[in-house]
């Protein structure tokens, strides 16, 4: 009886273990969820997935999300600065790309695909701008105030606007101490 009873107490422990890491960034499934709109992990791996051949090298996860938490607040401030990017624009890059380097494509992009692509055309349109320092700083400023929660997994959000990794307290560092 006393091993039936013991298995039950790891079982149980088990499962709340899990349903806290689940629901570690909010929401299960949630890579992130920024001002209570949630990243998915499936939204996160397919934008990564299909991003890669444009950018000429694969981002880590924790780049991309960092880059997909961002884009929204950049395209914002760029379109109030008149430089917006439209959704369109994007998608015509993408196919401009996709031609010139022949990727393969269907003319279909996933959404975080096509955020990213507005971000970058945003940045490139604020860097010609003649107010780019000071449009800068109202991003960083807006990033700073973005409620940012992360899945543990990919770090931890720093309020200058990246995901800074992060070794759980409970690894052991197994570097010889200096002497």
């Amino acid at each position: 009886m006393a091993s039936k009873s013991r298995l039950m107490m790891v079982a149980s422990s088990l499962v709340v273990g899990g349903l806290a890491l689940a629901g570690c960034a909010g929401q299960p499934g949630a890579a992130a969820v920024v001002d209570g709109r949630p990243i998915s992990e499936g939204y996160l791996a397919e934008a990564g997935a299909e991003f890669a051949p444009y950018s000429g090298s694969p981002l880590s996860p924790a780049d991309m999300l960092t880059a997909l938490i961002q884009a929204p607040v950049v395209v914002q401030v760029g379109s109030e600065h008149g430089v917006g990017v439209s959704t369109q624009e994007a998608v015509d890059r993408l196919d401009s790309v996709s031609e010139t380097s022949q990727i393969a494509t269907d003319g279909e992009y996933a959404d975080g695909t096509v955020q990213l692509v507005q971000m970058i055309l945003t940045y490139d349109a604020l860097q010609n701008s003649p107010d780019s320092q000071a449009i800068s700083e109202e991003v960083t400023a807006r990033i700073a105030d973005t409620d940012v929660e992360i899945n543990p997994r990919y770090g931890q959000w720093d309020p200058k606007g990246t995901i800074v990794p992060v070794t759980p307290e409970w690894l052991i560092d197994s570097t010889p101490a200096a002497g």
